[in-house]
């Protein structure tokens, strides 16, 4: 499955260390973190995403502002709470040298 975010790849993570050694990297090494946890800034990740794209959602009719602000509501009060953890999507790191 292809994954494109205005004309990015989205899955490119698997591809990064066949990408460096075609662009002529030696020794390339990969490495991933999924940081996850229950306190701390992980948890405020959702609500800084979700306000960072707010008024898009408004802007093009995907969701009234009061729709918004419930969700808004909805993730601070999620983010707020001990019982809950919250996992941030895979990030592939990928370094090499050149020869």
């Amino acid at each position: 499955m292809k994954v494109f975010l205005a004309g990015a790849s989205g899955a490119i993570g698997r591809r990064l260390v066949p990408l460096l050694e075609d662009a002529g990297l030696a020794d390339v090494n990969i490495n991933l973190e999924q940081p996850f946890g229950r306190t701390g800034d992980v948890k405020r990740v959702g609500p800084l995403t979700f306000s960072a794209v707010a008024h898009a959602l408004i802007g093009s009719g995907l969701a009234s502002a009061e729709e918004v602000a419930g969700i808004s509501s909805e993730l601070d009060a999620y983010a707020a709470r001990s019982d809950t953890t919250t996992s941030l999507p895979r990030i592939f790191q990928a370094w090499g040298r050149k020869q």
